[in-house]
């Protein structure tokens, strides 16, 4: 880009056009304030918050308070329902303190006073936190009371399924005396149910409260069983329950579950944390029968369950068993639930589910379903999901990465195979006990850390923390699963005797990635809050040296997991975006400022003759060569004397990972063709004359600002707080790239300084910058003070509509189409597999060899019918039908 450069444009000249103003508050809407409303508000204070002090000056002091903060902002929602969560936020922050509000009240009450619905409660609580600036730990946990009501819906259906197939359906007009009706079985159960829930502390952890649900029937039955009333349980469960004394395996089989992690769970979680409720259950006088034990202790255990959940402001789950919970309702019941969630707790009219109770379910259930990972390297996903086409339930998805884990170390041992173990012996230097140990070393590092990080009595990602043994097994048992692929698929291609790869085995950096990598996928499958990259506390490893594994690991093992593959491409694009271009990074030994010290982005573009790539691939490639030469006609172009592979492969994805995201940008601020070239061409010469600019800052902070650039210096109606709009709806946009862009080093003034507290866990993410000391400023500063300086030069150039200069435009790369394309598994019949042969003499086989129940069209060849008969068969989702004979 030197040769498109002038310096007519000043830096004050460029700068007129960049001063923009973000705005920090909301416009003020100017609301009165009446006699009414406050004879409203004392009265909701008084019963709620209970003053100890003069009342009428407590009162007032709460109501200026709430005025403040109400005026600054515009809301729709009534007065009166913001005065109640005024009031139960006001307690919450309190207790955040330490110190217990002495006022207790049902959820349901105070909602009700309000005039609002249990949803909109919480909904407009999450706003009023966010009015206030709660600290994080605040906004988690009101997140998470959210979430848990959800999770409670789930739960409550799976209970009616259970429910219904376990205990036996009892005539209450003709039922023998000493056995209870399916209606008085089913509400004491529930309680039960909810008070064992609430002693295991399941919050919103959705397979907590399902393995709860699982160990708490098959508790249930086999005292049943013990006490005589087998009779109230089903066949062929009570048949099972005499020959195992456990259903556990059975209640697996038939609702879906896990058997090793609920017998785990069962064992080392459910008795050890239900102590008291267990015992109770077993301490039957001799003289009382067992349901009327059961039924009279209900009410102390219900004693107990709701002075917790006041005591922790939850709402009381009892509410749901004023649904209609007939059997055949069952398959409507989270609608109805979310109904009656949206109508402050009345029960909804027995109906059908209509679209908008389903919508609602929706809403309630997305707290679960958090933003799944839909990233730009993926290409497509990020436009698309395409489990929308196949959507799976919450329960399913919670279960479905932890079963991929299993499947995936089943028959491995924490230990080398056998087969690894002739492998490693076989080389030279005898590699393998340097490997186990070191493998050994990092797990108990891991544990180590894990311990460290347990403060109190402070719940924290106690899926890993209360299994950290468990998971050192799964971690072990992946490492050697993951090297032996990695050492397989090496060993296959490089046929040469005289290759020296095994060496890469003796490498301390290539042992401490490969249990990166299984680590994290452990993480990943038990939705762990430990976020990459806190990983690399453990393996001590750079951001940089640990991406080069990520593209082999996949590449090795061609039945990972599509969860384990986004997982992977999301922490590779975190390394790509930001944590390579760290301070202390090894990338800056090989990169640094000018033309001569960074590569172009053809010079590191695959090659069209490259025998990798796909057809269309090849074309466009050959396209963008021909751009090229075209413009190296009249300009000279200065690559880097030598680079490494590595580096060359780096680049190459860093400059497609950019190209990803400007393409988004570009698509949703409607930039056309020639605004989306100078963009990137702004792109390209930061990179190769002011890489270090990157140094402890953000990808997109960059694209960002580039954007801006082409903006302004072409008049275009485009603010800076539209491009932030834009950017927004990318995945990995969050306000921190923002809000909190590096500007100068020297003493740390951030406000999240002020904010850190030991309850906090934000230190989980372990990001090196975040720990770098100097000044912090939004974007749109940093634009302002530091961007222009170095761009002026650059975009003056661009303003000048001369074909020359467009001659020289750098052309935008080409993007290859998503070769990690995997398979889709639509029903347990139905899978969906890319076509990667393309040989045309192998698309048709003889007649003789077809198989009557395999479908196959090719397009512009194939007969309409037997596309009608492929429709038919994904129509029956993989239902047996007679399968077209010809």
């Amino acid at each position: 880009m030197d040769e498109v450069m002038d310096t007519s444009c000043s830096v004050s000249t460029l700068h007129s056009y960049s001063q923009e103003s973000i705005p920090d508050q909301l416009a003020i809407k100017n609301e009165a304030y009446d006699n009414e409303a406050f004879e409203q508000f004392k009265e909701l204070v008084i019963k709620y918050l209970k003053p100890s002090e003069d009342c009428l000056t407590f009162t007032t002091s709460r109501w200026e308070e709430f005025r403040s903060i109400k005026s600054r902002v515009t809301t729709v929602e009534p007065l009166l329902g913001w005065m109640v969560v005024y009031i139960h936020a006001f307690i919450i922050m309190y207790e955040d303190q330490g110190d217990k509000y002495p006022s207790h009240y049902e959820i349901l009450d105070i909602a009700k006073d309000g005039d609002i619905s249990i949803r909109d409660f919480y909904s407009m609580l999450c706003k009023w936190m966010k009015f206030i600036d709660a600290p994080n730990r605040v906004l988690a946990k009101v997140d998470n009371v959210n979430s848990r009501i959800a999770v409670t819906i789930i739960c409550f259906k799976k209970f009616l399924s259970i429910f219904y197939k376990l205990i036996k359906n009892i005539d209450s007009r003709h039922r023998p005396h000493r056995l209870w009706c399916h209606e008085t079985s089913l509400h004491i159960m529930w309680k039960y149910y909810i008070a064992f829930k609430q002693q295991v502390n399941c919050r919103n952890i959705l397979m907590t409260a399902y393995h709860t649900l699982m160990c708490f029937f098959d508790y249930l039955c086999r005292r049943l069983r013990e006490e005589g009333k087998i009779e109230m349980i089903n066949q062929p469960y009570a048949e099972l329950l005499n020959k195992n004394n456990t259903i556990l395996d059975d209640l697996c089989k038939d609702f879906g579950g896990v058997p090793v992690e609920l017998k785990h769970f069962n064992e080392h979680t459910f008795y050890i944390k239900t102590e008291e409720l267990v015992k109770l259950l077993k301490s039957k006088p001799s003289e009382k029968d067992y349901l009327d034990y059961l039924e009279e202790t209900s009410v102390k255990v219900m004693e107990d369950y709701t002075k917790a959940i006041l005591d922790e402001r939850l709402l009381n789950e009892t509410i749901f068993l004023d649904l209609d919970i007939s059997k055949d309702q069952i398959d409507v019941i989270d609608a109805n639930a979310s109904l009656m969630l949206s109508s402050n707790g009345h029960p909804p009219p027995p109906k059908g589910s209509n679209f908008t109770s389903s919508q609602s379910l929706e809403g309630l259930l997305s707290s679960i379903q958090k933003g799944k990972a839909r990233t730009p390297l993926l290409t497509k996903t990020l436009y698309f999901d395409s489990e929308s086409g196949c959507p799976t339930t919450p329960f399913s998805a919670a279960n479905y990465k932890r079963t991929q884990l299993a499947m995936l170390i089943d028959q491995y041992p924490p230990r080398p195979s056998k087969y690894l173990e002739d492998l490693l012996d076989q080389f030279p230097d005898k590699p393998k006990n340097f490997i186990v140990n070191l493998f050994t070393k990092l797990s108990e590092r891991f544990c180590s850390i894990v311990k460290e990080e347990c403060r109190g009595d402070v719940t924290f990602d106690d899926q890993i923390t209360d299994y950290a043994e468990e998971r050192t097994t799964s971690i072990l048992a992946l490492c050697f699963r993951v090297l032996e692929s990695l050492v397989t698929r090496e060993k296959q291609i490089i046929q040469d005797p005289t290759s020296e790869y095994w060496k890469i085995l003796s490498q301390e950096n290539f042992i401490r990635s490969v249990f990166n990598v299984a680590l994290e996928l452990v993480l990943c499958a038990h939705n762990s809050l430990r976020d990459f990259p806190w990983s690399l506390r453990v393996t001590e490893l750079q951001a940089i040296n640990f991406s080069r594994i990520i593209e082999l690991v996949i590449k090795a093992n061609d039945h990972l997991a599509r969860e384990f593959v986004k997982h992977l491409n999301i922490i590779e694009e975190k390394i790509l975006e930001e944590l390579a271009w760290t301070v202390d990074s090894p990338i800056w030994k090989v990169v640094g400022d000018g033309p001569a010290n960074f590569p172009s982005s053809y010079a590191v573009q695959y090659q069209a003759a490259d025998s990798s790539l796909s057809e269309i691939d090849r074309r466009q490639m050959k396209d963008y060569e021909n751009l090229v030469k075209n413009r190296e006609k009249d300009a000279t172009s200065v690559e880097p004397s030598s680079i490494t592979q590595n580096t060359k492969i780096f680049v190459r994805k860093f400059y497609y990972l950019a190209a990803i995201r400007v393409v988004h940008l570009c698509e949703r601020l409607s930039f056309n063709e020639e605004n989306k070239l100078k963009i990137w061409n702004c792109i390209e010469y930061l990179f190769r004359n002011h890489i270090t600019m990157l140094k402890s800052r953000h990808l997109d902070q960059i694209i960002l600002c580039c954007c801006y650039v082409v903006a302004k210096v072409g008049r275009l109606e485009i603010t800076f707080n539209d491009i932030l709009g834009a950017y927004r709806l990318q995945p990995q946009a969050c306000q921190a790239i923002i809000k909190y862009v590096f500007m100068e080093n020297g003493p740390s003034i951030g406000p999240d300084e002020v904010k850190k507290d030991p309850k906090d866990f934000e230190g989980r993410r372990y990001n090196p910058n975040d720990n770098l000391p100097g000044k912090r400023g939004h974007l749109i500063s940093f634009y302002n003070k530091i961007f222009i300086e170095i761009m002026a030069d650059i975009a003056n150039k661009m303003r000048k509509a001369d074909d020359k200069i467009k001659s020289r435009i750098v052309p935008f790369p080409p993007l290859r189409q998503n070769p990690l394309s995997p398979r889709k598994q639509l029903t347990e019949h139905i899978t969906i597999v890319p076509q990667r042969n393309r040989d045309p003499s192998n698309l048709q086989q003889p007649q003789q060899e077809k198989k009557t129940n395999v479908y196959m069209y090719t397009f512009y060849q194939s007969p309409s019918k037997d596309l009608d008969a492929i429709n038919k068969k994904v129509r029956d989702a993989g239902s047996n039908f007679n399968p077209r004979t010809t």
